[in-house]
């Protein structure tokens, strides 16, 4: 045997076919699949190139978005976070109220059911109402108490009180004076 024929058999030994094939035709097709697959990983790596590309134009539009909110944020810091307290038989004058702080720019937690107001509610429901509202004081850089008249029920000062108790700023709609 020639010294080509001895490879050749001994790859042949090697693939586990029985085909009989010229050495340099299979030397020609390891080049071919090699060059597959070479066209195959830079296709990959092209595509690759292009998602690379496209992530890194979002990710500079994204910080562009960014240093421009906070550009806003330094010309005009965010406005407080205001909870409005007080009863909930003043429906109008709440919603008035938190209409009002909305229109200058602070985000508002009020009320959602008001029971003195004709929403019906049973007692568990007003338990979990009321603790929803402290939670809601917690969240608020500020109190804002709806009082028409002067008046503060029993609900509304307990608001007020715990707010004052976790340091949050108090103010009222009308002179608190009368009823303290």
């Amino acid at each position: 045997m020639k010294r080509s024929d001895e490879a050749w058999a001994a790859r042949k030994v090697e693939r586990g076919d029985g085909r009989a094939c010229n050495p340099e035709t299979e030397f020609r097709r390891g080049f071919a699949a090699r060059d597959a697959e070479v066209s195959k990983l830079a296709g990959q790596a092209d595509g690759w190139a292009r998602v690379s590309a496209s992530y890194a134009a979002d990710l500079k539009a994204a910080r562009a978005a960014i240093d421009s909110a906070a550009a806003k944020a330094e010309a005009h810091p965010t406005d407080p976070i205001i909870c409005i307290c007080g009863s909930t038989r003043f429906r109008a004058e709440m919603t008035e109220a938190n209409r009002s702080l909305t229109m200058q720019g602070h985000i508002v937690l009020a009320p959602g059911v008001f029971g003195h107001d004709g929403d019906p509610l049973t007692d568990a429901e007003k338990v979990s109402l009321d603790r929803l509202h402290f939670e809601k004081i917690d969240l608020a850089d500020r109190v804002y108490v709806v009082n028409p008249g002067n008046y503060i029920g029993e609900s509304t000062r307990r608001e007020i009180d715990y707010a004052r108790s976790i340091d949050k700023p108090v103010s009222y709609s009308f002179n608190p004076e009368a009823t303290q």
